[in-house]
C-alpha cells in the first residue's frame, strides 16, 4: 500500500546527484554521437551499409549499458525499500 510522499534526505539528494549527473551526460553523448555520426560517416563512406553499421553500434552499447544500469540499481533500491519499512515500524 501507498504512503505519503516524504521529502528526500540529505544522503538521498547526493545519491541522486552522483547518479543523476553521470546518467545525463551518457544519455547526451548517446543523443549526439548517434545524431551526427551518420552525417560524419556519410561524408567518409559512400557505402549506406558501412553508415548503418556505424550507426547501429552506439544502440547495442545503449542497451548494455541500460542492463547494467539496472542491474546494479537492484541492491540500491531493496535498501531503500528496507529502510522506508524500518522507518514505518
Amino acid at each position: 500500500m501507498a504512503t505519503a510522499e516524504r521529502p528526500l534526505r540529505r544522503g538521498e539528494w547526493v545519491t541522486l546527484a552522483i547518479l543523476g549527473i553521470p546518467t545525463f551526460a551518457f544519455a547526451l553523448a548517446i543523443t549526439t554521437v548517434s545524431t551526427y555520426l551518420p552525417v560524419l560517416a556519410s561524408s567518409l563512406a559512400s557505402s549506406t551499409v558501412v553508415i548503418g553499421a556505424l550507426a547501429g553500434n552506439d544502440y547495442r552499447a545503449m542497451w548494455l549499458v541500460c542492463a547494467a544500469a539496472i542491474l546494479a540499481s537492484i541492491p540500491f533500491t531493496r535498501r531503500l525499500r528496507d529502510d522506508d519499512q524500518a522507518e514505518a515500524a
